[in-house]
């Protein structure tokens, strides 16, 4: 189980997390350095505890992707989550609504974890993201499996 605490402020270029962690975002994800639109971070308690660093841009995002009207959109979101033994890239696939001009609310979602460095390096896993409260805010608990390649059974469960 992975819990995501409420979004800190956003990550500006010149910030030391955006110079260090963005461009390793980018390079992993194929995104062309220099245009994401909003990065942010958000404290992560649970199994796996450490700071997930997102980012987004307007052209990963679906506009009402199952064509029903109702303002829904399908946001991919890439990233990569920051622990003392290492991190993980990830990309969550969120579906968010409009509470409000100013207010996005993520309504449930999936997430990919891919290892890349120290005790998570090499292992794969997924969680199935929902929102803690209600109604739906970014508070958002992700359960799932991750796998390390070093053993054929789940070493960290998400749940």
């Amino acid at each position: 189980q992975l819990n995501f605490t409420l979004p800190d402020v956003p990550l500006e270029p010149g910030d030391d997390l955006y110079e260090e962690y963005v461009p390793m975002i980018e390079t992993r994800f194929g995104i062309e350095p220099g245009t994401f639109e909003w990065c942010w971070t958000q404290r992560i308690i649970g199994t796996i505890p450490g700071t997930w660093i997102a980012c987004g841009k307007m052209d990963l995002g679906i506009f009402d992707p199952f064509g029903f009207g109702v303002g829904t959109e399908l946001w991919g979101n890439p990233g990569i989550l920051v622990t003392k033994r290492g991190h993980l890239f990830t990309m969550s696939y969120g579906v968010s609504r409009w509470a409000d001009p100013e207010n996005l609310v993520a309504l449930g979602g999936v997430t990919y974890y891919e290892g890349a460095s120290g005790r998570w390096e090499g292992g794969i896993g997924w969680g199935t993201d929902r929102p803690q409260h209600y109604p739906p805010s970014f508070w958002i608990r992700s359960d799932g499996l991750f796998c390390r390649p070093s053993t054929a059974e789940p070493n960290a469960e998400i749940s």
